[in-house]
């Protein structure tokens, strides 16, 4: 898919997002000066590492106590657990370098992909919980997602790899830098290292919120 393909089906889904002149720089390239676009396109996807067949896979807890969350499982066609959903839910007035200023909410069964809440210790798992909202919100279902549900995509490595990065600094990382099956997705201080470069394994819809 062309860099501008990209940015004309962002501008779509950003529709309730941004002013009309705003979009219409997205569409024609001024918005990002120099042009740095390298989101993927908004859409649900398979998740993997590059150089892998690993796949980021909706895991359910063993017991009630643990909530959905996520691990590196080989690739399959067509994997229910494996489909992954990224929609835009705002713009930031401070965009990283070889970033859009798109932020994202990123789902997986209809819930909000979320920074594991109340951990003390350790690395916090990346859980499914239901989406909430952030005060600027102000009712837009366009913007939903909490703040700890609010991503940045930034390229790293080959031009189709991102980093997933939070708020605060961390990256989804697979834990402890192993690329191996069963390895849980955690929240680690951003480092550029190849456990945390993601890159989308083919798009199974574009635009809108896939039903299931």
């Amino acid at each position: 898919m062309s860099r501008l393909t990209r940015r004309a089906l962002t501008a779509l889904a950003l529709a309730a997002l941004a002013p009309t002149a705003v979009l219409a720089d997205f569409v024609t390239g001024g918005f990002l000066v120099p042009d740095t676009w390298t989101d993927p396109a908004p859409g649900t996807y398979q998740i993997k590492l590059p150089s892998t067949q690993l796949c980021l896979t909706r895991e359910s807890g063993l017991t009630r106590a643990i909530v959905p969350h996520l691990v590196l499982r080989p690739c399959g066609p067509d994997l229910f657990d494996q489909m992954i959903e990224l929609v835009p839910n705002g713009l930031t007035t401070a965009p990283l370098t070889l970033a859009s200023p798109v932020t994202w909410r990123i789902q997986t069964r209809q819930k909000c992909l979320t920074l594991a809440r109340n951990v003390v210790f350790g690395a916090p798992a990346v859980d499914e919980l239901d989406c909430g909202t952030r005060p600027e919100a102000a009712g837009n279902p366009a913007l939903a997602g909490a703040a700890d549900q609010t991503w940045r995509l930034r390229r790293r490595g080959g031009a189709d790899q991102f980093e997933v990065r939070a708020a605060d600094g961390r990256c989804w990382t697979a834990q402890g830098g192993t690329p191996r099956d069963g390895v849980q997705l955690v929240m680690e201080q951003c480092n550029d290292s190849l456990a945390q470069r993601w890159m989308p394994n083919g798009q199974r819809s574009r635009l809108g919120t896939r039903r299931h």
